[in-house]
């Protein structure tokens, strides 16, 4: 009987404002109670517009009490986000919507120069949307269930960060790894920008002669009307089905067109922190890809590049 008041009891809110510290078991069930309701939302959809906002109202309201910084609070999310989709998937509750895909009449953009209007159709959709290995590819190369393998790199890296012992050489390469192998890639890379050279350049890879591609993979940090530049200028993940189609082709530097002539199908994912570009992933296939990326790999995809950010900001 004791327990189950004390578990009523928790679920009675505190008066609104900043929490401290519980000064008993009881009052800290109460503020974790809460907090657990409050913070479900940004589980579900953390990538909705809202969540910044929500955020910092929790980390106001139960910073002290939980000792909850920025840092700990996504990784909290993370975690859970990747655990809940696991059981999901485990339950039957969510399937892979293979043959969906990008929606170009759809996706929506903030460009508003005539040249990125042609960009419009490679954004990433932004909708929210067993086993993992690898059972069948379509003709590009990436693999049907590409979602499950992702989904399987994002707790392996949620794991890696949630204990604080690791080199952020050994994450970026994990996710490297996961990208690669999931949506089976030829060659991928990380590329930084170098403030001293005044350029982004590759400083990790995988793939089919990545290290000869890693050295010559650099371009400038001056603004251009280029697929790259105007990814991390509006921050947006792109995903290039055919690189072939001319109104894409022209979107295409000169220096991607002399390394990689072969590269049919590629995503550029722009890394930026506090509004500045600090660098991007870039990975390519040699075949056309018009299966797409469906909701659920987006996310994935997106949730991947997120870790990285806040490895990035934490170390």
């Amino acid at each position: 009987m004791e327990y189950s008041v004390s578990i009523i009891q928790a679920l009675k809110n505190k008066p609104t404002g900043i929490l401290n510290a519980a000064r008993n078991k009881q009052e800290w069930m109460q503020q974790a109670a809460e907090f657990s309701e409050k913070a479900t939302s940004l589980i579900l959809s953390a990538t909705e517009p809202e969540s910044s906002e929500l955020k910092n109202k929790l980390l106001n309201r139960f910073g002290n009490a939980l000792n909850l910084d920025k840092y700990k609070l996504d990784q909290l999310i993370v975690s859970a986000s990747a655990e809940t989709q696991t059981l999901l998937i485990n339950a039957n509750l969510l399937t892979t919507d293979i043959g969906r895909k990008i929606n170009s009449d759809t996706t929506q953009t903030e460009f508003d120069i005539s040249v990125e209007d042609s960009l419009n159709e490679l954004v990433f959709d932004n909708d929210e949307d067993n086993s993992p290995e690898i059972t069948q590819r379509y003709p590009s190369g990436k693999p049907y269930n590409a979602s499950a393998l992702l989904l399987a790199g994002v707790q392996d890296v949620t794991e890696i960060m949630a204990s604080g012992k690791y080199k952020l050489d050994d994450l970026i390469m994990l996710v490297l790894e996961t990208y690669y192998n999931s949506l089976g890639f030829r060659f991928i890379t990380l590329c930084l920008r170098d403030s001293q050279l005044n350029l982004f350049r590759a400083r990790s890879s995988l793939g089919k002669s990545n290290m000869e591609y890693q050295r010559a993979f650099n371009f400038p940090t001056v603004p251009s009307n280029n697929l790259f530049h105007l990814a991390l200028k509006n921050n947006v993940d792109l995903l290039i089905s055919d690189a072939y189609i001319p109104k894409i082709r022209k979107l295409i530097p000169q220096w991607h067109m002399d390394l990689l002539p072969d590269a049919r199908s590629f995503i550029v994912l722009p890394l930026v922190a506090n509004e500045k570009p600090i660098g991007l992933f870039y990975a390519d296939r040699i075949w056309e890809a018009p299966e797409g990326i469906t909701s659920e790999e987006t996310r994935l995809i997106r949730t991947l590049k997120g870790q990285v950010l806040t490895a990035f900001n934490s170390k």
